[in-house]
């Protein structure tokens, strides 16, 4: 009973090790933001605005590869739901922190 699979493994990325990056800029950015409220001629700032312009830049990497493998056909059609669920969330918990935090 051997039936083939058309599970799709995607290659080999660095896009995780720079969205790690990026998560570690944020918090170190945000600590260190928030400990230099008060004080005058910090950088701090800039750390926090650089981390979230990497993590923002290689979300769009990352989702764009995920669109190009799925218009080529590479994933089955159990996948193509599970990415859609996915994003589905991703949209809903941006809305949730946007009415949270506004």
């Amino acid at each position: 009973m051997s039936s083939e699979s058309s599970y799709y493994v995607p290659a080999s990325s660095k896009l995780p090790i720079f969205m790690a990056i990026s998560l570690l800029l944020f918090v170190y950015g945000a600590g260190y933001t928030i400990n230099d409220l008060g004080k005058e001629d910090t950088y701090s700032h800039w750390i926090l605005i650089s981390s979230f312009l990497l993590m923002w830049g290689t979300m769009f990497f990352w989702f764009s590869e995920v669109i190009k493998e799925n218009d080529a056909g590479m994933y089955s059609n159990n996948s193509t739901h599970l990415l859609c669920m996915v994003c589905l969330g991703l949209f809903s918990l941006k809305s949730c922190f946007s009415l949270l935090f506004s």
